[in-house]
């Protein structure tokens, strides 16, 4: 009945069964079966498409072609990876090179030096004391050479109208004109 080749027992099937179209669908398969199998096969499109497809062979061939280009960049980019680091080395031994070349020159000063001793806590102490009195004393020592220059400034014209008003007194050894003038009133 499904091959019944009128109208009639077509419906009668399609309403037996449920399935509608059936024959349409049995029609369009064996046409294409034809097309794929049939004797012009060759001729039509369908039999060239099934020709060019992708053979077993051909396609595990490809898959081991990927399978080794992915090997070779993962070693690539395990490459980049030592390259790169390599790079940031260098890029810090660039930028810290003065710092090693002044380093380099520090030690070498140190080494001219001689031996370093090393001292107790106590002794560093009490070096840092005498240094810190000794800042003091030659601050003390700038001041008073100051405060000597600002008093000697304002000597000078005293004792030049106290040379003009005396006869030169003798000078004594070791001291300045404007001292030794100054000797001779006290």
């Amino acid at each position: 009945m499904a091959e019944a080749s009128s109208d009639l027992g077509q419906a009668l099937f399609a309403a037996g069964s449920g399935l509608t179209g059936i024959a349409k669908v049995q029609a369009a398969l064996e046409q294409e079966a034809e097309a794929i199998w049939g004797r012009r096969a060759a001729a039509r499109r369908t039999f060239t498409m099934a020709q060019q497809q992708l053979k077993p062979r051909e396609w595990s061939d490809a898959r081991a072609a990927v399978e080794e280009r992915e090997q070779a960049l993962k070693e690539l980019r395990a490459k980049l990876t030592l390259l790169q680091a390599e790079r940031i080395a260098a890029e810090r031994l660039r930028r810290i090179s003065p710092a090693m070349r002044q380093r380099e020159a520090t030690l070498v000063a140190l080494a001219e030096m001689g031996q370093v001793v090393k001292f107790t806590s106590v002794e560093e102490e009490s070096a840092e004391v005498f240094l810190m009195r000794i800042a003091k004393a030659d601050q003390n020592r700038v001041a008073a050479e100051r405060r000597r220059d600002e008093v000697m400034e304002r000597l000078k014209p005293l004792c030049q109208v106290a040379h003009k008003l005396s006869p030169r007194p003798p000078r004594a050894a070791g001291n300045s004109p404007a001292i030794s003038m100054l000797g001779h009133f006290i």
